[in-house]
């Protein structure tokens, strides 16, 4: 059997770029699996081309009035049963998504916790500290230990288009910023 396992990987292009290290490891740690992203929709095209993941989920980050938004996202998360969650985003939402999964009386005691690998110590994401070094230090307490620097290589030889706001013809840096968990995410 296929094991599943979702990376839930947070809102923006930004926090994708960082965590495309985190994603390498994790892929080489379970290279047979079914490996599933979560992310935002701005981010979901360039989600979609990473060698990484085999399919992409849109999280469209719906607050707590549109339900019938949140159902859905439920009602897709819940559609597989997922050996591990490697959860790289936010502490906030990252709550919300267990409870979807899991029922709203679901606590990290839950049996399903023990599958849902999130940051060891969540005082860590507020400390100011890289979120590339906060997934590194959360893989590493996971037990994957060899977690590489991001790195988007794979870009130049996989993607022919991506969707911009403008032309591109020349060469050009992405300057990949993440707001961090203080910044409203």
């Amino acid at each position: 059997m296929t094991e599943h396992i979702l990376v839930i990987v947070g809102p923006g292009l930004g926090r994708l770029v960082h965590a495309s290290g985190a994603a390498t490891a994790v892929r080489r740690a379970h290279p047979a699996a079914h490996i599933v992203a979560l992310t935002s929709s701005d981010a979901a095209e360039f989600a979609q081309a990473m060698p990484f993941f085999n399919e992409v989920l849109v999280d469209s980050r719906a607050p707590w009035w549109r339900w019938r938004a949140l159902l859905d996202l439920r009602r897709t998360l819940r559609e597989n049963t997922y050996q591990h969650v490697y959860d790289f985003g936010d502490v906030a939402r990252s709550r919300l998504l267990f409870r979807l999964m899991h029922g709203w009386r679901a606590s990290p005691e839950h049996p399903a916790a023990l599958a849902w690998i999130d940051p060891p110590d969540t005082r860590v994401v507020d400390s100011g500290m890289h979120l590339v070094d906060r997934l590194t230090r959360q893989l590493i307490a996971a037990g994957i230990v060899d977690v590489p620097r991001p790195d988007l290589g794979w870009v130049a030889r996989t993607v022919k288009s991506y969707s911009a706001p403008f032309k591109m013809t020349e060469p050009y840096a992405l300057i990949a910023v993440d707001r961090g968990a203080g910044g409203g995410l």
